[in-house]
């Protein structure tokens, strides 16, 4: 029916459809290394055994999980340093944005700890323990939000004389704009979402531990704050600014 010449050219195309398609099986075999864990592992080498000396697999082999090892610990060390970086900034951006009385240090001192047993959590779990990504990525999100939520406050705190929690001072004026619109303490609750995160991110005993100490001691110098302006010349200006603004979550309209 057909001339021998395209007879041949029809079994040369069905081999060389063959030979494409068992090649793209082969080449898929190839499995992707674990990451996160570090450990990078190359399951199915056998489909390169008739193209390559068994000393070119063992350097291809070497060569992917060094890549490999490289990329999981940079990724490891962006994280940690992500982590990190919100306490690291709440350490030095609250020497300009807060007052620390005279006498009365001991409250600020109480913070820079706080802060460096965040950071001391996540160095050790981030460097001597394995991370898994689905709480990783919701503890970053958690930094981002306390970070974002802190910098929202100073701009309009910064003139206003906020002094450091556990000091029993009080500012000058109710302080009513920018994040104090919707929340009466949003500094305490950027320092708490912090802590949040890292325990979200880390889900270790200890480490959850550690941060819901320190969520609560942010929240009780929250209410130490509130006493001492409930004590002061603002009290009434205070309470009406307590019955509109939530603590730390907005107020609804509607129990205005």
């Amino acid at each position: 029916m057909f001339p021998p010449a395209v007879k041949v050219s029809f079994k040369l195309i069905a081999i060389d459809g063959l030979v494409r398609y068992f090649e793209g099986i082969l080449e898929s075999a190839w499995h992707v290394p674990d990451i996160v864990n570090g450990k990078a592992q190359i399951s199915d080498l056998r489909g390169r055994s008739g193209r390559c000396s068994a000393k070119q697999i063992a350097t291809d082999a070497a060569a992917s999980s060094e890549r490999s090892a490289l990329m999981a610990t940079a990724l490891r060390l962006a994280f940690i340093f992500w982590m990190v970086s919100s306490f690291l900034y709440f350490m030095t951006a609250g020497a300009n944005v807060l007052t620390a009385p005279n006498l009365r240090d001991n409250s600020a001192m109480l913070g820079q700890i706080s802060f460096l047993s965040g950071m001391l959590c996540v160095l050790f779990m981030g460097l001597f323990y394995g991370l898994w990504v689905p709480p990783a990525l919701r503890g970053a999100i958690l930094t981002l939000g306390s970070l974002m939520l802190y910098e929202s406050g100073p701009p309009h705190s910064i003139d206003r004389n906020f002094y450091v929690g556990l000091s029993g001072e009080v500012p000058a004026a109710v302080c009513d704009v920018g994040p104090y619109r919707f929340l009466r303490h949003p500094l305490y609750l950027s320092y708490m979402t912090a802590f949040l995160g890292v325990a979200v991110a880390f889900l270790s005993l200890i480490v959850v531990e550690v941060c819901v100490l320190n969520i609560v001691s942010f929240a009780y110098m929250a209410v130490d704050d509130e006493r001492a302006l409930l004590g002061s010349a603002l009290s009434a200006d205070y309470k009406r600014y307590k019955t509109r603004v939530g603590m730390f979550l907005p107020r609804l309209a509607g129990k205005r």
